[in-house]
């Protein structure tokens, strides 16, 4: 892999939070799809709007299992910088203090 690439952890969380609110409104709008009324359509097209409601709300459901995924993916990120920085910074403490009980 080429190329250098700069991630701040805390854009991550905020990232996540975005993409867990994008699936919890795909969510309602899936929701809302499955439940709407297509009795008021004519007898000749009523099984049209059926399928046609069903494939949308199929539709959303693959975006918000998506947006899902972005959002745990992102919390997954988010959790190895971390792990990553608190390792970093006990190795460093680690040998500050043994500098420091070389001096003595």
């Amino acid at each position: 892999m080429s190329g250098y690439w700069s991630v701040d952890p805390g854009a991550l969380i905020t990232a996540s939070y975005d993409w867990r609110d994008h699936a919890d409104t795909l969510e309602g709008l899936s929701r809302r799809l499955r439940s709407a009324d297509v009795s008021g359509f004519p007898p000749g097209v009523s099984g049209a709007a059926t399928t046609f409601r069903q494939q949308w709300a199929g539709m959303v459901d693959s975006l918000e299992a998506t947006s899902r995924d972005f959002e745990s993916r992102m919390l997954d990120a988010h959790a190895a910088y971390v792990d990553s920085d608190v390792r970093s910074q006990e190795a460093f403490q680690e040998w500050l203090l043994q500098m420091g009980e070389g001096e003595r």
